[in-house]
């Protein structure tokens, strides 16, 4: 069930009364649908990490230890939709993780580090990322402040950055493409129904287009509970109790 064949053939057969300039958009209308499901809500299948290396003395991170510098969302091409909570870094001895924060501008980093009047950025260990102000393309490189120190306990120096986002899953583009949103009853029905929708927009058929859309949104909650099931609980973290982990959760 929902491939990207099976998708567009369920769309067409509610659509087969229309120009065939409007059946032809169908292909790129389940693409567009599938777009749409994601902008509406963050689902567990869109959580990824961006891997991201400090360089000694400068503030851009890389890629890789040397290598290019990250542009989001260009390089790497990641599908970024938007950042998903706090950036860490790992420590390589003990394999622990170190929060880190993000600033909303570099003026606001800035403030951190005034000495007598004058800015100054001392050498240490990553605390705070900035997002750069972006190309016309909102192309964005990412700052490190403190300047790193090259001074982690990774055999190179450098500091090991995670930055967890938020991605838009790959378009379908072969018959058999499909993914966990495609492949959910719910997410299935919600693709079909604003597809249809909108090819009946398309043909100016706005009484079929709001009927539709009002059923996509009925699916649309259907396909956020489903992926309620796939999330733990309300614990945010994983806290070992010091009784053992059949010891009660409260704890005085």
């Amino acid at each position: 069930m929902g491939n990207y064949a099976e998708l567009q053939t369920r769309v067409n057969r509610r659509v087969i009364d229309l120009p065939s300039a409007v059946v032809a958009e169908v292909p790129q209308l389940v693409n567009v649908a599938l777009t749409k499901l994601q902008e509406k809500h963050n689902f567990r299948v869109m959580e990824s990490e961006l891997a991201a290396f400090t360089s000694v003395g400068t503030h851009p991170l890389l890629q890789s230890v040397g290598g290019a510098t990250i542009t989001i969302p260009s390089s790497p091409a990641i599908n970024f939709k938007e950042w998903r909570g706090e950036p860490w870094f790992l420590n390589y001895i003990e394999g622990s993780p170190r929060f880190m924060s993000w600033a909303a501008s570099r003026e606001a980093v800035w403030g951190m580090f005034v000495q007598g009047g004058a800015v100054t950025f001392d050498q240490s260990y990553p605390q705070v990322i900035v997002e750069e102000p972006g190309d016309d393309n909102n192309n964005r490189t990412l700052s490190v402040y403190p300047i790193p120190d090259g001074a982690s306990d990774w055999p190179d120096g450098e500091y090991r950055i995670t930055l967890p986002y938020y991605r838009y899953l790959a378009p379908l583009v072969n018959s058999g493409d499909s993914n966990w949103l495609t492949n959910q009853p719910s997410g299935e029905e919600f693709i079909i129904r604003w597809a249809t929708a909108e090819a009946h927009a398309l043909n100016w058929d706005f009484q079929k287009y709001g009927v539709l859309a009002a059923q996509a949104e009925i699916h649309y909650k259907d396909v956020v509970t489903a992926d309620k099931r796939y999330r733990l609980g309300p614990v945010r973290e994983f806290v070992p109790h010091w009784r053992g982990v059949h010891s009660a959760k409260t704890r005085i």
